[in-house]
């Protein structure tokens, strides 16, 4: 873990930008966003959280504050660096060394793109293709190698002198003209140039975990690659994210009356009785929509036909409004009850009457959103549906 860093400084200017405040400091031992490939330093001026550290064209270094900034420019103020967000960056970046080394020295995959967020890290491999086996041997080496305490140092190295060492990536063009070069070595699996933050040794890593792979096609000076995307988390976010899974396999566990070993098969057989209710379900609904169907034939003195109901399931509204869109000249909303809400569907076949026009007419006294077409739209209404029923069939009546 490191420290929290403490320094004082003087505003040289504070501004708004985008609804944020920003502040200038004579000096700044914030690192940026985005250098090196990180995230940049989190921390508080005079108690106020830092949310974005920014390096503008010209090279000052921008400070984005949390909340309104009350003081005032050339005022001195304390500045606080979260060293446990130092530390939390250092682990995610060592890790993805050490991973992009793996592969280039095992498989001679190379690393094409990097990107570091607050919730995980992903790296671009050059290959189209990653096994579940190959990932899981992976992750095996990467823990013997984290348990191996293995150094990890950040080199100064003169310029004249940098094709001494075998960088695992060339050295960019940016470079040409700096006099003094970091290195970051991992004992004698990687050298990269790098000016981010980095563990001591591989043993503050903790551990490393992969959760995600996708295929991400890149353009390059050679026109379009197919490469490989891993998803990955480091130290102590994979151990809170250990402690978050474990915590729901055992509630769940508990609440299916299983163990870990036999959840997955009682899942399966939950979900295959899920479907086979659900067809029976379905079935009973469009017999029942039959059934109700020729209750309703009744027609009103102007030859229009104007139907409000409560029905039990939405199931069963479907199967009726099915049946009602193959009659003229009918109006009908069905109101039904759905595990977070109501729900509602409004039918029109009438040929000057609109469905669309209808639900815009109940949205004046109603709490609904939906959409649909001229002939049928469909949504969710709040509030109880006799009450809802009631107010409906007013509307409708001057339809």
């Amino acid at each position: 873990m490191f420290d929290d860093l403490v320094f004082e400084a003087k505003i040289l200017s504070k501004y708004q930008r985008k609804n944020q405040w920003v502040l200038e400091l004579s000096l700044s031992q914030f690192y940026p966003d985005g250098e090196g490939g990180q995230l940049g330093d989190r921390g508080e001026i005079n108690g106020i959280p830092v949310l974005n550290v920014l390096r503008d064209k010209g090279g000052t270094i921008l400070h984005v504050m949390a909340d309104e900034v009350v003081f005032n420019e050339g005022e001195r103020v304390r500045c606080r660096i979260s060293g446990e967000n130092r530390f939390d960056i250092a682990q995610q970046h060592t890790a993805q060394h050490l991973i992009s080394a793996n592969f280039d020295n095992d498989f001679g995959i190379a690393t094409v793109g990097f990107h570091m967020s607050d919730n995980h890290t992903t790296i671009d491999l050059n290959t189209g293709d990653l096994s579940e086996e190959l990932l899981e041997n992976m992750e095996k080496k990467l823990f013997q190698q984290i348990i191996d305490l293995i150094q990890v140092e950040a080199l100064s190295i003169p310029a004249k002198d940098i094709h001494k060492y075998p960088l695992r990536k060339a050295m960019s063009d940016k470079l040409l003209g700096v006099e003094q070069l970091r290195v970051v070595k991992i004992g004698d699996l990687d050298y990269s140039l790098c000016k981010g933050f980095h563990c001591e040794n591989t043993g503050n890593i903790g551990m490393i975990k992969f959760f995600k792979t996708e295929s991400v096609k890149r353009t390059s000076r050679d026109g379009q690659e197919q490469t490989t995307r891993i998803y990955f988390i480091a130290g102590n976010r994979a151990l809170r994210d250990y402690q978050m899974s474990h915590r729901i396999l055992k509630e769940t566990t508990e609440f299916l009356s299983t163990s870990k070993e036999e959840l997955q098969m009682r899942l399966k057989n939950l979900l295959d009785e899920n479907k086979s209710v659900s067809k029976m379900s379905r079935r009973l609904s469009e017999s029942l929509a039959k059934e109700m169907y020729q209750n309703i034939q009744t027609r009103g003195i102007d030859g229009k036909r104007r139907i409000v109901k409560v029905l039990p399931s939405e199931e069963s509204a479907k199967g009726l409004s099915k049946e009602i869109l193959n009659e003229p000249d009918t109006i009908a909303v069905f109101l039904f009850e759905k595990s977070k809400s109501n729900g509602f569907n409004i039918i029109s076949t009438h040929e000057k009457i609109n469905a669309q026009e209808i639900l815009n007419s109940l949205k004046t006294s109603l709490n609904i959103q939906g959409g649909g077409n001229s002939n049928m739209t469909l949504g969710v209404v709040h509030g109880s549906l006799e009450q809802i029923k009631k107010e409906v069939e007013e509307i409708v009546k001057k339809y």
